[in-house]
């Protein structure tokens, strides 16, 4: 827990090195920030702020730099809220009202949009849990004997495959088991469907196993490459 001191000697120095983009010293603070206190105070306030992680130094007699965790804190407690004028709230809500609901355009705009605002560069990721866990699948009649599997994860990630099956299935039957199945591994990893027991027919033995194998593939893809707008 951060000292009311503590946590103002943080927020200046996350936002002299925003701004310079150089390691901040405690002359620095002393002589930019009117804290009121001395730079032997605050050297060993920053001192306590590296010990606990929130700050780094880079080299040896140089000044200090934020850490992940100091960030992160500065996000969460220290960041003043600011509320956005009723006019960007309604060209931010046209600009989105006009694209189409998929998640990539969504995150595509996100980023155009925040760039603009904060006249800067921003990057924006998708979604990504350590482990994908199943939110629903839907089985859809293709033909005789194939079935598009259209998988849904609780990151908002949608997957699709084809499957080849060894016997033929209606759609009211692909829809029945598609069902029963959601419903039983819903919220579930991968290792846990693999452990979940259920009485299974031979189509169903199928669907499961494509249903591993796309959320095996999942947990190996690498990282998409994130939206990223005002860069030049």
């Amino acid at each position: 827990m951060l000292t009311k001191r503590e946590e103002d000697i943080l927020k200046v120095i996350i936002g002299e090195y925003i701004s310079t983009a150089a390691p901040v010293g405690s002359e620095t603070i002393a002589r930019k920030y009117p804290l009121d206190i001395s730079p032997a105070t605050i050297r060993n306030e920053m001192a306590h702020l590296k010990g606990e992680g929130y700050i780094i130094q880079p080299y040896h007699s140089a000044g200090r730099i934020p850490s992940e965790k100091g960030y992160r804190h500065y996000v969460e407690t220290l960041m003043e809220n600011v509320e956005l004028s009723e006019s960007e709230q309604c060209l931010i809500r046209h600009q989105f009202y006009q694209v189409a609901s998929e998640l990539e355009q969504w995150l595509g705009l996100a980023a155009t949009i925040l760039s603009h605002l904060v006249h800067n560069i921003a990057i924006v990721t998708w979604p990504r849990a350590t482990k994908p866990r199943l939110k629903h699948f839907e089985l859809v009649s293709l033909r005789e004997f194939h079935a598009l599997l259209v998988l849904i994860l609780e990151e908002a990630r949608l997957r699709q495959q084809v499957i080849i099956l060894d016997k033929a299935m209606s759609q009211e039957e692909l829809s029945a088991v598609a069902m029963r199945l959601s419903t039983a591994f819903f919220g579930l990893t991968t290792f846990q469907i693999r452990d979940t027991i259920l009485d299974l027919s031979p189509g169903e033995e199928q669907v499961v196993a494509a249903l591993v194998r796309m959320m095996e593939a999942e947990e190996e893809r690498e990282c998409e490459e994130p939206y990223v707008s005002g860069l030049h």
